[in-house]
């Protein structure tokens, strides 16, 4: 990409016929790439990309059914998918998805001022749950609301180089990349319990497919890198353009003075 934008200007400077030193040509063709690279950075901030950037957080709270004679304890979970907003002054969005009777009986969404709203929006979906699930939802209310209840956090985040593979045209190996890195630490966070695992797969599912949006984002970047780059190539040239000004100038008053003296 870095060389067909810096061909692009090399291109325009030449149709130009303006004359211009190594150390001048160097400095606007860095220039003309640093408006290019602002154009591509400014369409790419949409999405987190830089390595360790969070994309999603996963919080579950878990439990099991009471122990009583003749039933068999049942996994009880509500699991909270956290999207931070890289827009200023927009707080983060938490779905959130009940897991009781091996099935999601329940999913909301709330949009947060900030991530300290959490707890806040937990009991309210708990108090959701309760009042529209009917006998299910206490009996997922109460397991919840029990001391026994464990709770884990992991952050899903962007894996080391991938802008670079975006950049580079490698969006397949991308968005492989970032299901790996993201199951790989939801298989962490629920220390290779299969049962857990499943939960958080299918809560995620049903919160609008939430796990799977990040690699939707990255995939939609690459429909629209080839305009994107067309785009900072324009940027380049015209850039460039504008820093020729002064050495249009320059040679235009060279050429009068040797009118004159002539």
């Amino acid at each position: 990409m870095k060389e067909d934008i810096e061909q692009a200007v090399l291109e325009m400077i030449k149709k130009s016929g303006v004359e211009l030193g190594v150390g001048e040509l160097e400095s606007i063709i860095d220039a003309s790439f640093n408006t290019a690279s602002e154009h591509i950075s400014n369409a790419l901030s949409c999405v987190p990309l830089r390595e360790g950037a969070t994309h999603t957080s996963v919080v579950v709270w878990y439990a099991k059914t009471p122990e009583m004679p003749g039933t068999v304890q049942k996994r009880v979970a509500l699991v909270a998918f956290i999207v931070p907003s890289l827009e200023t002054g927009i707080g983060p969005v938490a779905r959130f998805g009940a897991w009781y009777d091996d099935k999601i009986i329940f999913s909301n969404c709330y949009q947060m001022e900030s991530r300290e709203m959490l707890e806040h929006s937990v009991d309210v979906t708990l108090r959701a749950v309760e009042s529209k699930c009917e006998t299910v939802g206490e009996a997922f209310v109460s397991v919840m609301t029990s001391p026994d209840v464990e709770k884990r956090h992991v952050d899903l985040v962007a894996p080391p180089g991938l802008l670079e593979m975006i950049m580079s045209g490698d969006y397949n190996k991308a968005i492989a990349r970032v299901r790996e890195l993201d199951y790989g630490r939801i298989c962490d966070l629920c220390r290779s319990d299969l049962d857990l695992i499943n939960v958080i797969v299918e809560a995620g599912r049903v919160c609008d497919g939430v796990l799977a949006q990040y690699a939707s984002k990255i995939s939609r970047l690459a429909n629209e890198m080839p305009m994107l780059i067309q785009e900072a190539k324009s940027h380049a040239v015209h850039a460039a353009n504008d820093l020729l000004t002064p050495y249009r100038y320059e040679a235009a008053s060279d050429k009068m003075t040797g009118w004159a003296t002539w």
